[in-house]
Parts: structure tokens; sequence; C-alpha cells
């Protein structure tokens, strides 16, 4: 079953709510048994954010690219959902498109590569993100990121489940 359109609401505790948009092309298969379905499922939440708290530390940035930096520019957060329903593997990722971050477009670019070769440092922006629409400073500690993975973890968890038992009740 390749996905067209979709939507995951993000609920955290009733305080935070953010809506994914699941990206076409994204799939579930089933081999047979509805409990047993592996699924590949990309979704994005975008905002609108300054990138100078995530760029701030780097020395060689010029007084234009600091400035550039603390305009807000279109930001992805992407969950990604791969695996079984048993054992999930959740994952997470940021883009920002190019032209959204302007003249510190390789500052940026650099940052994230950094990120992504640092899954707690990564998850703690992806957090930053989701409850503060804004990246949180190297200062912050990561007690965010480990309430921030549990709540996504049980969140996604818990909407495949329902439906999946939806599905499985149709048939």
């Amino acid at each position: 079953y390749t996905i067209e359109t979709g939507a995951y609401s993000f609920n955290y505790e009733n305080l935070v709510k953010r809506e994914f948009q699941i990206e076409k092309g994204s799939n579930i298969q089933f081999p047979g048994d509805p409990y047993q379905a592996r699924f590949d499922i990309t979704a994005a939440y975008r905002t609108r954010a300054t990138t100078y708290e995530l760029i701030k530390d780097q020395a060689t940035l010029s007084a234009a690219e600091v400035e550039a930096s603390k305009k807000r520019s279109t930001v992805g957060v992407l969950l990604r959902l791969s695996g079984d329903l048993d054992q999930p593997e959740v994952s997470f990722d940021l883009e920002i498109p190019g032209e959204s971050a302007g003249a510190v477009t390789s500052a940026v670019d650099q940052k994230l590569r950094q990120l992504r070769d640092q899954p707690t440092e990564l998850n703690t922006q992806v957090f930053g993100l989701l409850f503060f629409n804004s990246f949180l400073s190297a200062e912050n500690n990561t007690l965010l990121t480990t309430a921030g993975e549990a709540a996504a973890l049980s969140s996604v968890s818990r909407m495949l489940s329902n439906q999946l038992n939806r599905l499985a009740e149709r048939y």
C-alpha cells in the first residue's frame, strides 16, 4: 500500500500539538496478518525558525551571515518510521531548503551534516523545533531530548496500533 496523502498528529501531554504531513510514496506492506505490517513512512512538520542558535558557534561567520541567520526560514522536521509494528524504528532528520537558509546555506549545511553524525544532538534540535519552534543552543541540556524521544516513540506506536486495529476490524 503506497500512501498518497495523510497526516500524523503529534500530541505531547495536550501541551504541544504538531501536525506532520505524510510524504507521498511512504508505504505500508501487509504480508497477510495486519499485526505483522512493515512500513517505511516519512512525515514532515514544517515551521519557521532562525538558524542563529544552530550556527552561532562557528567562528568563520561574517557579520552579514550572523544577521541573515537571525531571520526566520522554513525548517522541516522529518519523522522516519520503518520496520514492523512490534519493533518500530523511529528516527529524525532536519531539512532546510537552500533558498530558505539564504546567505548562510553552507554554514547550515555543515552543521546539519555534523548533527547527523551525532544523534543525541540531532534529537535535541528536533525536539527544540517541535516544542519551541526554535533551535536550541549548545548550552541546553539533553533532558528535553530524553523526554521527547520517549513521547515520540509512544505517540507513533500508539497511532500505528490504532490505525491497524481499525483496518483489521474492517476485514
